[in-house]
């Protein structure tokens, strides 16, 4: 029941599987979401922390960290803001969170808009625009690949060793 659950929330509501600007800061800061919020966004963190090391290893580790953290809370804010004027126009907070999911994709696009121009000012040196783009692209991509891969991988291990209903 647990595993049925659980897929379904993600299924109703695939705007809290993901990180960044799609995973609002906001919902740290709520009862309901703040725990899977807080996972999904240091996931991002840690994934776009290791992209970033392997592109900038002269940068050092400490430094790249800081500046993914600040790279995904900027946009965190940004996704906040959107989600929070969204809101504000639902009638109701279940639609609010059903209709919110039509926003991911949107949230995606600010996302990686907000997170550019962070990129080529913590890296400006380094970087010109046109790879600011193909670096912020890049790192989003992956980490999100990789963040609904863990969540494939997590249904698959819940399946396969989760408890049985006979």
């Amino acid at each position: 029941m647990p595993l049925i659950i659980s897929i379904l929330v993600v299924l109703l509501f695939p705007n809290n599987a993901f990180a960044d600007g799609i995973a609002p800061i906001t919902y740290v800061f709520t009862k309901e979401t703040w725990l899977f919020t807080s996972i999904i966004l240091a996931f991002a963190i840690i994934i776009e922390w290791s992209l970033l090391n392997r592109k900038f290893k002269d940068v050092g580790l400490k430094i790249n960290f800081i500046r993914s953290v600040i790279v995904n809370i900027s946009s965190s804010i940004g996704g906040s803001l959107i989600y929070y004027i969204y809101a504000s126009n639902q009638p109701t907070v279940s639609s609010y969170m059903l209709d919110s999911s039509s926003l991911v994709i949107p949230l995606f696009i600010l996302t990686i808009l907000l997170e550019i121009p962070v990129l080529k000012i913590f890296y400006k040196e380094k970087v010109s625009w046109m790879r600011a783009v193909g670096l912020g692209l890049f790192i989003n991509v992956i980490s999100y690949l990789t963040i609904m891969g863990f969540f494939v991988l997590w249904f698959i291990l819940a399946m396969t060793f989760g408890p049985r209903n006979h």
